[in-house]
């Protein structure tokens, strides 16, 4: 079984450096991390878009993700997955609600805790999981580092669990520290430390990405491309739909053309691949179909003002189910035989 789930899911892990407790790549202008903040609910500004005439647009869906909004026009409900996921916010404080699976016996609750600009500053999770072979349980904390411009520049996180499988007992720990670097605006380099021990056997592994904008493909509406989303390798993370509602600081002023993605693993082997990012846009700059290592992304959006409950995520998602039941399992263990896969 092994399948506990954490937020930034340690495929970003983040490693050694949280023990030692110093970012050493973070600038004098980085705030709004640490641990600070206070769980309440993020200014609606800070969710949706703004078109050059105005018009302020929310994101319904993206990719095997879709989004409600209460009247205030905050999320209340995302759904991923292909309907394996659901995640409820309520605010005030900010509670974050994910369930894996029909039966409900594998969810998670994180409470979220936003800086003086709205952004996450720090995530407390506990992760509960249970299955025929037996029950797992966790505690995951991370914390975010922003600059004075309100982009991400570091993320640390720390992840206990145990459980039994068989009858037998196991546990583990992982920790990760991850560093960003801009040229300009733009996101230049994300490189992931993860490090941790499971099964008695410690690992060290890095990931590093190298952003490259080769054709200046301005981001007009200021938002999260799925290509940008390898500064957290957020694709395989449970923090993926918060890029998308503008929770995690600012997107580079450009998209991406390629991405390069190197991973390098405690034995001295490593992988590097290459990915081709394209786009296509709406008359007024807003994304609306993305292609990224082989896959085609769909955007939509409804306009602010339209009635929130507009929106039926679920059907949405029900979609693309069948084929991402398939790789359900494999793509959210935690555990490093599960999850740390090598490309």
């Amino acid at each position: 079984m092994k399948n506990f789930y954490s937020l930034a899911n340690c495929a970003l892990m983040c490693g050694a450096l949280f023990f030692g407790g110093v970012i050493s790549s973070c600038s004098d202008d980085d705030e709004g991390g640490g641990g600070g903040g206070q769980s309440t609910e993020p200014p609606s500004e800070n969710i949706g878009l703004t078109t050059p005439d105005g018009t302020k647009l929310k994101l319904t869906s993206i990719g095997d993700y879709s989004f409600s909004y209460n009247a205030k026009g905050l999320p209340v409900t995302i759904v991923g997955e292909g309907g394996w996921q659901t995640i409820t916010i309520s605010y005030n404080p900010m509670v974050v609600r994910y369930v894996y699976s029909s039966d409900g016996n594998d969810k998670a609750t994180y409470t979220l805790y936003l800086n003086d600009k709205g952004y996450i500053s720090k995530a407390v999770g506990v992760i509960k999981y249970t299955d025929s072979e037996g029950s797992e349980t966790g505690n995951d904390e991370c914390n975010f580092v922003y600059n004075a411009d309100g982009r991400l520049t570091a993320m640390t996180e720390k992840t206990s669990y145990s459980g039994t499988e068989d009858g037998e007992r196991y546990s583990g720990h992982a920790s990760c520290s991850g560093t960003l670097t801009y040229s300009g605006n733009n996101l230049a380099k994300a490189v992931w430390h993860t490090a941790g021990v499971e099964d008695g056997e410690a690992y060290d592994d890095y990931d590093t990405f190298t952003y490259h904008y080769d054709n200046n493909i301005p981001n007009r509406l200021a938002q999260f491309s799925h290509s940008l989303e390898g500064m957290m390798q957020a694709d395989e993370t449970e923090i993926e739909p918060f890029f998308y509602l503008g929770l995690l600081g600012k997107p580079s002023a450009q998209f991406p053309t390629s991405v390069t993605y190197v991973t390098s693993y405690d034995d001295g082997e490593s992988n590097e691949n290459t990915m081709q990012a394209g786009y296509s846009f709406g008359s007024d700059g807003r994304l609306l179909q993305e292609t990224f290592e082989y896959r085609t992304y769909n955007y939509s959006y409804v306009e602010a003002d339209d009635e929130p409950d507009a929106v039926n995520p679920a059907a949405v998602a029900a979609k693309s189910f069948d084929s991402l039941r398939k790789s359900f399992d494999g793509r959210k263990k935690l555990h490093r035989h599960g999850r740390h896969v090598r490309r």
